[in-house]
């Protein structure tokens, strides 16, 4: 018989979600921004930028991932 998560798993889980949500809401925001302003403009000196708000947008995505895990008490042996 297998108990369900404590309370302070749900609580840090919970709190995980929200940050990696956040990230998520930045990177992908910086994301729209930056290919909005690429209209015909110099990719090259732009694609450090994308990448890097790409690579935020799935580290916030991510942390989401594994704050709904950890919440609902799947790492737990």
């Amino acid at each position: 018989m297998s108990e369900g998560p404590n309370v302070g798993e749900v609580l840090i889980g919970i709190f995980v979600i929200l940050f990696g949500l956040c990230i998520a809401l930045a990177g992908g925001g910086c994301t729209v921004m930056i290919l909005g302003s690429l209209n015909g403009a110099d990719w090259s000196g732009m694609s450090f930028f994308l990448l890097l708000s790409l690579g935020v947008l799935a580290l916030g995505l991510f942390l989401a991932w594994v704050g709904f895990k950890v919440m609902t008490g799947r790492y737990r042996k």
